[in-house]
């Protein structure tokens, strides 16, 4: 008669005492093993792991300890070597950190204890002798193709924890203060090494961005688009922008060029970052205004003459910007200070802006001429759900613009002038002190107001 056995994914768990150098009581951890119809408990060992890093700072009275945390732990035990002998001190810590009021030696250990016993010991590793650093930290490769991994490397000192976090929310934790692993990264990643101790810390980002291949972008067959790639550009598809003067894109290489309708390049211009939408042309001035993401994880709101590259300049935003930016028409009185806007009566004049949302959704309304940023804000968090990368549609001569939020998800949103009526505590405090003259020279927030949001039906 054969049985077959298989491992249940059920802990069965009876509390005895176990017998350890500690002597405290702790569970026994079982899992069910099926042999035929009968479920038969094995015991297991399930451990703690121990501290990559015990680190020890010298006081006048004694020491301070500091180690690194270790998941599934109830308390830690720390022992003193005096004497040739280990004794505990402190009792059993919750923390990670102890004062010892003694100078009897400075040889100490730590032992992470969970629900089911007490792990390895680890023993003292670490003698500070000055400030929390990062003297490396660095990718093999920081740039690498789908499916490839790279390795992170790092050198700290003076730490008690170490731990790596990304961009899409991975966590790497108990790290020793010189190391390195592999990782696969994600299609951005950007990889954060923290390092803190004894109340300081320092942080280190390393950026890998990953190659994947692109389709070939569908495009009019002209005289002058479908040669571009024949020159030698590395065309990002989804730039390309047809104009009276010829065609401007973008290259992966970081810039953006204009080419005319004989093939002659009129311009070309580094942008620091990659350029991942058509922009918005204004046809009136013969400015071209576009998005930029960066490797470090930040973006930029630039603009040109599209005559000839020049009058270049750029702001810089909080996150990669990648939906091409829009023309609003906002209410003057929306950046005017709080007098002026009490005096503004009548039909409300308008001024047009610029705009851009990165991909953490805060908003940038920018002066059109010089880019001098006006107002920023974060968008409601009902449109904030993923990251906003789709180009967003402005309804003309209006404040309003419609993005979307998800695959089936679409908001209205729009920018408006502040209420500065009494509704509140708050607003009627406002209204007085600007009435007496004391907030007459604070500018104004304007308001960002969610219009509709609806969900398509696929």
């Amino acid at each position: 008669m054969s049985n077959s056995v298989r491992l249940a994914a059920l802990l069965f768990v009876f509390f005895h005492s176990i017998s350890n150098s500690y002597a405290r009581d702790f569970e026994q951890a079982y899992i069910l093993v099926s042999v035929g119809k009968i479920q038969v408990p094995i015991p297991v060992t399930i451990l703690p792991a121990s501290s990559k890093l015990v680190t020890l700072r010298e006081t006048e009275s004694g020491y301070e300890l500091e180690w690194s945390p270790i998941d599934s732990t109830e308390f830690y035990i720390v022992e003193q070597l005096v004497n040739g002998h280990w004794q505990q001190v402190g009792g059993d810590i919750t923390a990670t950190r102890l004062t010892v009021t003694n100078k009897l030696g400075s040889n100490f250990r730590v032992t992470a204890c969970g629900r089911y016993g007490c792990g390895s010991a680890a023993i003292r590793n670490s003698i500070v002798d000055g400030p929390v650093a990062v003297k490396r930290f660095s990718s093999s490769s920081d740039q690498v193709l789908q499916g490839e991994q790279t390795t992170l490397s790092w050198h700290t000192s003076n730490a008690s924890n170490v731990y790596i976090t990304t961009n899409f929310g991975q966590v790497y934790r108990g790290l020793p203060a010189v190391g390195s692993m592999r990782v696969s990264p994600h299609d951005f990643g950007i990889y954060t090494l923290n390092a803190n101790g004894f109340g300081s810390s320092v942080s280190v980002s390393a950026t890998v961005v990953v190659e994947k291949p692109r389709a070939l972008v569908s495009t009019p067959q002209t005289a002058y688009l479908e040669p571009l790639r024949n020159k030698g550009f590395d065309v990002i598809g989804r730039t390309l922008l047809e104009l009276p003067l010829g065609v401007v894109f973008s290259t992966h290489d970081e810039h953006v060029a204009l080419v005319n309708k004989s093939g002659d390049i009129v311009w070309r211009r580094e942008v620091d970052g990659v350029v991942a939408n058509q922009g918005h042309f204004n046809v009136s001035d013969g400015v071209l205004s576009f998005s930029v993401s960066k490797l470090d994880g930040t973006g930029r709101l630039c603009s040109l003459d599209v005559n000839t590259g020049n009058n270049f300049k750029c702001i810089a935003t909080e996150s990669p910007a990648i939906a091409k930016p829009f023309m609003l028409d906002v209410a003057s009185s929306s950046f005017a200070s709080r007098e002026n806007q009490s005096a503004a009566s009548g039909t409300e004049p308008t001024q047009k802006v610029i705009a851009v949302v990165d991909m953490n959704g805060r908003l940038y309304l920018a002066d059109k001429d010089t880019l001098n940023v006006k107002h920023s804000a974060l968008l409601p968090a009902e449109v904030r759900q993923q990251k906003i990368t789709a180009n967003i549609a402005a309804e003309y001569g209006t404040s309003r613009f419609v993005m979307r939020v998800s695959n089936n998800q679409y908001a209205a949103l729009s920018i408006n002038p502040p209420d500065d009526g009494c509704h509140n505590l708050s607003t009627c405090t406002r209204s007085v002190m600007s009435v007496f003259g004391m907030e007459d020279d604070e500018p104004a927030e304007p308001v960002i107001k969610l219009e509709w949001f609806k969900e398509v039906a696929r």
